[in-house]
């Protein structure tokens, strides 16, 4: 008999019940734990069943954990529903739940809860959950429809920034459904801090349409007019490197050698490389699925600040970069390789900026796919501190 087990008995494998009795006498005055296990180590299903001890046992408790989880959850609905704000026990105990629960259906009822009874405190509790891309993406798009419906926009507008293209969607519904949502949306996407290319999703042109926001259909289509389709091709792409991303497979050390080979040259991380596209230290905070969107589709989230320039010249010539500066007579703009050009003033006829970005669209070609793994790994470890 194995250390420590002081009584054992094996039931037969089948649904008759067996009665099993122990002289426990030897045992008196100690305590000791029931345990029971299934035994069967094939891939089937199976069920235990036992109970009748006698004499009783009143410290034996059975947790139904799925229905413990529906109460919870309609207990949070209530409160948020009825607001109970006033009654200091409930909100404590919601804000509780929320912090303790593992459950994420539970969690995502609390937090909506907590954000209608007392929204000051836990709008600034909950702001960094809506942001952070290691919480599970339905307890974040749960938060962001509360968030909304309280008017709460900033927040939502910030979170926007990092979030995946399916998360950015259910932020920016979430926005529409106050009065001043669609005018945060639309000035956030026409200053770039929101892609509008995400505008093209049919359900949001549809409700910024017919929103109160200032001019929303002329806006909408003067930031949409040039922007090529979205490729369900490249969405494919994405998915399918996500899904097959193996973080026990993936070497950050080694994406650390990757970085310098294929992007220090435009991109500074931790003090390292060139500053000609985005600055990357804390870029682990995305996520894993952003990280890839960035990487496969980078037009999808271009900021503002690293749009491309086109310089048509004079003789019908085009020349393109990313704007830096103007020294004198001339326009000075970055390549893809990190290098800088220029072209004289006297020689463009028109310059203007583009949806697009310098980061050439199929860069990941130049990566096998372990390579992107081992980068993504070494990414992904350089979050914002």
């Amino acid at each position: 008999m194995p250390k420590g087990v002081v009584r054992e008995a094996k039931v037969p494998r089948n649904d008759t019940a067996q009665k099993i009795t122990w002289d426990l006498g030897d045992l008196a005055g100690k305590r000791a734990v029931i345990e029971v296990t299934d035994g069967d180590e094939g891939k089937a299903y199976a069920w235990l069943a036992f109970g009748r001890f006698v004499p009783a046992l009143p410290e034996l408790v059975l947790q139904d954990t799925q229905g413990i989880g529906k109460r919870q959850v309609l207990g949070a609905d209530l409160a948020r529903v009825l607001l109970l704000d006033r009654e200091p026990a409930i909100v404590a105990a919601v804000a509780k739940l929320f912090a303790e629960t593992e459950d994420r259906t539970v969690r995502a009822a609390a937090g909506r809860a907590w954000l209608a009874l007392e929204p000051e405190q836990a709008d600034h509790a909950l702001t960094p959950v809506l942001r952070d891309a290691k919480e599970p993406e339905a307890v974040r798009a749960e938060l962001a429809v509360q968030f909304g419906q309280l008017g709460l926009n900033a927040p939502l507008v910030a979170a926007l920034t990092n979030a995946p293209t399916r998360l950015q969607t259910k932020f920016a519904v979430a926005l529409l459904a106050n009065g001043s949502g669609a005018e945060q949306l639309l000035a956030a996407a026409e200053a770039g801090r929101v892609p509008a290319r995400l505008l093209q999703d049919r359900t949001l042109a549809d409700r910024l349409g017919a929103s109160p926001a200032r001019d929303a259909k002329a806006r909408l289509a003067a930031l949409t007019k040039n922007l090529p389709p979205a490729d369900a091709a490249v969405q494919l792409a994405i998915e399918a490197r996500r899904k097959g991303f193996a973080p026990q497979q993936a070497s950050a050390a080694r994406g650390a050698a990757v970085f310098t080979k294929a992007c220090a040259v435009c991109h500074q991380l931790g003090g390292q490389g060139a500053l000609v596209g985005p600055q990357l230290d804390g870029i682990g905070g995305r996520g894993l699925e952003r990280l890839l969107e960035d990487i496969l589709d980078p037009n999808r989230n271009v900021d503002k600040a690293f749009r491309t320039t086109v310089y048509v010249l004079k003789d019908g010539e085009t020349v393109s970069g990313l704007a830096r500066r103007e020294e004198g007579g001339a326009f000075i703009y970055a390549l893809a390789n990190g290098q800088e050009a220029r072209v004289a003033k006297a020689d463009v006829k028109e310059r203007r900026e583009t949806e697009t970005s310098l980061m050439p669209a199929n860069f990941a070609e130049a990566l096998t796919a372990a390579e992107l793994n081992d980068l993504l790994a070494f990414l992904l470890e350089h979050k914002a501190r």
